[in-house]
C-alpha cells in the first residue's frame, strides 16, 4: 500500500475515498502502455501537466461526506495512481473554495506526508522539474510535485502572503477565480475592469520571488492587462478556445494569440463539459483535443500544453454541490445531455498515456508531440522559476 497519511498509525479517513485505479473510460483500453514509442515520448518530453487535482475525492460525494471531508483539512494525494501515469512532474493544485486558515493547515500536512513517500517529491526549483528522469527513458523514478493554489482570493489583501505561500511551496498562483476578487475581474464577473492596483502589486511580487502567475479563471480584460504588465510570461493553466465552444470558461482568440507572442502558455482542460464541440454528444478525449488542435492551428505548436484540471473520483458530483443549484441535465450551448466524464481524460493516471496515445494516432510528429506532452511547459517554467 502506498496510501496518504499512512505514517499517522492513528489517522483514518473521514470518507470512503475513490477507488484511484477505476476508470470508465473506453478509449483507454485502445492505448497500447507497452507501446515503445509512446513510453519514449513520455520520458524524453518529458510528460508534465500544469494544472491537477490527482487528489482523492470522496467515493459519493453528497453534502454529509463533503462536510466531513472539508472539516478535515488534508489533500489525500493519490500516490499509487500518479505513480503509473507517466508524468515526470505535474501541477497538484487545491481548490478554489479553501479558506486562507485551510490553506495554512493543508500545505504543512500534505508536504509532511510527501516526505514520507518514496518515489515523489516537491518541486522547488526548476531543476526538480527534471529529477525524476529514469536514464534509460523509462517511466520517472520520482514524480515531481509542483504546488498550486487555484484561487489567491483569501490572500489577495495581503501582499506579504505571496512570500510566505511561496516558502509553504507554491510555485502557481491562479490570482483570480472566476466570480472576481480584489485583483481583477473573473470569467463569471458581470463586469471585468481590467487588472487592479493590488492586482499589478501582487502580480509583480509573484514576479519577483519566482511564482507562476496563472490567470486561467480571470476576466478577459484582466489577463491582457497581466500579459502586459507581467515582467515573465503568464500562464493559463487550464481553459480551450472559444471560437470552438462558446462559454466564458474558453478563451478567445485574441487573448490566446496575446498570450502566445509573449511566450505565454496555455494548457487544454478536461473536467466534464468543459471542453466540448457543439453539436457533438458527450465529452469524450476527442473534442479535448479538438481544442488542442484549434490552438496549434492558431498560434503553433509552442504555446500550447495539457492542464487536464482532472481529479480522482465523481468530478461532476463535485460541479453540483458546489453550485447553488445543479446544473441540470443539459449543455447550455447545445443543448445537449451534460456528460458526466470525459471518455479518455476522466483522471490524472491516465490522461498523458492517453493524450500521447492520440496524438500518435492522429500522425504528430514526435517533435511535436514532445512539446504539446510537456517541453512546451518546460520552456516556460524555465522563464518563471528559480533555477
Amino acid at each position: 500500500m502506498n496510501r496518504p497519511y499512512q505514517h499517522l498509525p492513528w489517522y483514518q479517513p473521514p470518507v470512503a475515498y475513490a477507488d484511484q485505479h477505476a476508470t470508465r473510460s473506453s478509449y483507454s483500453a485502445r492505448v497500447d502502455r507497452a507501446d515503445g514509442r509512446l513510453r519514449r515520448l513520455l520520458a524524453t518530453a518529458p510528460a508534465i501537466g500544469i494544472h491537477d487535482h490527482p487528489f482523492l475525492l470522496p467515493a459519493n460525494l453528497d453534502a454529509e461526506n463533503w462536510g466531513n471531508w472539508r472539516r478535515e483539512k488534508r489533500l489525500e494525494y493519490a500516490y499509487e495512481a500518479m505513480a503509473s501515469s507517466g508524468v515526470t512532474a505535474a501541477v497538484a493544485s487545491t481548490n478554489s473554495w479553501h479558506t486562507a486558515a485551510e490553506i495554512e493547515t493543508m500545505l504543512p500536512r500534505f508536504l509532511a506526508d510527501l516526505a514520507h513517500h518514496d518515489g515523489f517529491h516537491l518541486v522547488s526549483r526548476f531543476a526538480d522539474l527534471t529529477a525524476g528522469i529514469a536514464p534509460d527513458g523509462g517511466l520517472p523514478t520520482s514524480v515531481g510535485v509542483i504546488l498550486g493554489l487555484e484561487s489567491m482570493t483569501e490572500f489577495g489583501h495581503d501582499l506579504d502572503a505571496v512570500e510566505r505561500l511561496f516558502g509553504l511551496g507554491v510555485r502557481v498562483g491562479g490570482l483570480i477565480y472566476s466570480d472576481g476578487n480584489l485583483l481583477g475581474g473573473g470569467l463569471s464577473s458581470a463586469f471585468d475592469e481590467g487588472l487592479t492596483s493590488q492586482g499589478r502589486a501582487v502580480l509583480r511580487r509573484m514576479n519577483e520571488v519566482g511564482m507562476v502567475a496563472d490567470f486561467a479563471h480571470a476576466g478577459d480584460r484582466t489577463t491582457l492587462d497581466a500579459i502586459e504588465a507581467s515582467t515573465v510570461p503568464i500562464m493559463i493553466s487550464h481553459a480551450g478556445s472559444r471560437s470552438l465552444w462558446p462559454t466564458s470558461r474558453m478563451k478567445p482568440d485574441d487573448l490566446i494569440k496575446a498570450l502566445a507572442d509573449t511566450g505565454g502558455i496555455i494548457g487544454v482542460e478536461a473536467p466534464p463539459n468543459s471542453t466540448c464541440v457543439p453539436g457533438q454528444e458527450g465529452h469524450t478525449i476527442d473534442h479535448v483535443m479538438a481544442h488542442v488542435e484549434r490552438i496549434v492551428e492558431l498560434v503553433g505548436v509552442d504555446a500550447v500544453a495539457l492542464g487536464l484540471d482532472v481529479t480522482f473520483g465523481p468530478h461532476h458530483q463535485l460541479h453540483m454541490i458546489r453550485a447553488a443549484a445543479p446544473h441540470g441535465d443539459v449543455r447550455p450551448v447545445d443543448g445537449l445531455p451534460r456528460a458526466t466524464y470525459v471518455d479518455g481524460l476522466e483522471n490524472p493516471e491516465e490522461g498523458f498515456w492517453n493524450a500521447g496515445w492520440w496524438l500518435i494516432e492522429h500522425g504528430y510528429a514526435d517533435e511535436d508531440i514532445r512539446k504539446i506532452l510537456g517541453g512546451n511547459a518546460l520552456r516556460y517554467f524555465k522563464t518563471v522559476m528559480p533555477g
